[in-house]
């Protein structure tokens, strides 16, 4: 048993794969899918004839030198074509951690000549390419080095899944980090992570280093998977402002938590009309009952937008409050274009219901 297999539990079949840019794929599924899996550096990018004495058939290929291999029969180079929607953007000189299938050899681009090497084929798309820094090289090397190791059997053994996880997560790369996240949200509980490795993701959450998408998406993770509970959030909004605070406000939209109340009526206070907004529209459910006044204040204010996101959260929260608050501004409210809104809005809602 491998870790790549353990992470592919939830592998995308191969006929899904040759549209990986509409969907999300992990690295441990690319390695999966592959024949031949490493870290290449692209040598050149040229049109080839396959014709091979028949009709013209010109084909993009990529050459490559493999300098870290994992998978297939070992190679010192490569011959690849890609075949995807919105495929990679590979140029001469780039690192890159490659996954490739086998051609088939009854086809005419199986081959760059008669008797040249086999050519492959790459369905990476350009949010799977994972094209690599220099400093990125040896962290994939360890992440596709574990996958490549047996986890069972003579006197190597594999780290477990929630190790391999954690340090992709933490790694710095980016690319590796959002891999890890489709993992984990694909394996659910399966990942047992220990208290010690959860105290680590919860320090992650904090750490100025990371960024903030980064960031909420592991808060948000080790939230829903009930491994943390809404307290967990409390340092990040003592400690954000900015578009920080604005990314941590729209993130408790679909968490709704009394928890999160206070922080978000502070939110709604602010002098920033775009942080006040979010925060009207993340207070949108029944859960933050009884801050209709507050709404009503953003609802009579002179900007627009202030007006809309009162509207959504009035709406959202659903109480005989918010509905009066309502009535009373499509009725009377100094606005034509608000009345109009809440009056539509209002409407829409009784079809619904």
């Amino acid at each position: 048993m491998q870790v790549a297999a353990l992470l592919g539990a939830v592998l995308i079949s191969a006929s899904s794969a040759a549209h990986i840019d509409v969907v999300r794929i992990s690295l441990a599924q690319l390695y999966l899918g592959a024949e031949v899996a490493g870290i290449v550096r692209i040598d050149s990018v040229e049109d080839h004839d396959f014709s091979h004495g028949g009709p013209p058939a010109l084909r993009e290929v990529l050459s490559a030198t493999m300098l870290h291999q994992y998978k297939g029969e070992p190679r010192q180079h490569v011959h690849f074509f890609l075949d995807a929607h919105g495929p990679a953007d590979y140029r001469a000189g780039d690192l890159a951690a490659l996954f490739l299938e086998a051609t088939d050899p009854a086809d005419p681009l199986h081959q760059l000549s008669p008797e040249g090497p086999e050519v492959f084929v790459s369905r990476q798309v350009r949010n799977t390419e994972h094209r690599l820094t220099v400093d990125e090289v040896e962290d994939y090397r360890r992440v596709l080095g574990t996958y490549a190791t047996p986890r069972w059997g003579g006197k190597q053994t594999k780290p477990a899944v929630s190790e391999t996880l954690l340090y992709m997560l933490a790694s710095g790369s980016i690319s590796l980090a959002q891999s890890a996240l489709i993992d984990w949200q694909n394996l659910g509980a399966a990942v047992d992570f220990s208290e010690t490795q959860i105290d680590a993701l919860t320090g992650l959450t904090r750490s100025a280093e990371c960024p903030i998408h980064l960031r909420l998406s592991i808060l948000k993770t080790l939230t829903a998977q009930k491994l943390v509970a809404q307290t967990a959030w409390d340092p990040l909004f003592e400690s954000e402002d900015g578009d920080n605070l604005l990314a941590l406000v729209r993130a408790t939209r679909g968490r709704e938590h009394k928890h999160f109340q206070p922080y978000l009526v502070r939110a709604l206070g602010s002098d920033s009309l775009v942080l006040s907004g979010a925060a009207a529209r993340a207070l949108a459910h029944p859960t933050y009952a009884g801050v209709e006044p507050l709404l009503e204040t953003l609802l009579r204010d002179d900007d627009l937008r202030l007006n809309y996101a009162a509207i959504s959260g009035l709406l959202g929260i659903g109480s005989p409050a918010a509905d009066a608050m309502l009535r009373q501004a499509a009725e009377s409210h100094a606005s034509k274009r608000v009345r109009r809104m809440v009056t539509a809005r209002l409407r829409a809602s009784l079809d619904r219901g």
